[in-house]
């Protein structure tokens, strides 16, 4: 919640889908290894559900050329002065992308972007905790 809740725009959320190899797929062809996600590729490993939340802050996401990037759709564009917020979609996935205002991009064309790993957040979809909380145990009592 206070992740979303700070910012301007506050971070995204994905609903996304961990394969065999404890990857993260968004959209059903986007690929991020666990391996390039530092603080939660040992973490990837033990995670025994297949569904994951992934967290990623607008700025954090980059227009790209590159042959592995997410085709998304550009639906708006918010001119913010000297940037401008472009609302996309993949199917029905939907996040915002913060970028400069001199970045040429046009609503309904189709574009290419990459997030980020070294800022990506992880969730449990159940609890809503960062995968990287650790939950105090309370110690044993011996009666």
């Amino acid at each position: 919640f206070v992740a979303n809740f700070i910012g301007s725009p506050g971070m995204i959320f994905f609903k996304a889908k961990l394969n065999d190899e404890r990857d993260i797929v968004l959209s059903g062809s986007y690929l991020i290894k666990a391996q390039d996600i530092p603080s939660y590729s040992s973490i990837l490993r033990s995670f025994s559900k297949e569904e994951i939340i992934l967290g990623i802050r607008p700025e954090y996401i980059k227009v790209s050329n590159s042959e592995r990037a997410w085709r998304v759709q550009v639906d708006l564009i918010e001119p913010l002065g000297h940037e401008k917020v472009v609302n996309f979609s993949s199917g029905s996935i939907k996040g915002k992308i913060r970028l400069l205002r001199k970045v040429s991009i046009r609503e309904g064309e189709e574009i290419k972007i990459l997030l980020d790993p070294s800022k990506i957040r992880l969730f449990d979809p159940e609890t809503g905790y960062d995968l990287t909380y650790q939950e105090e145990k309370e110690p044993e009592v011996v009666k």
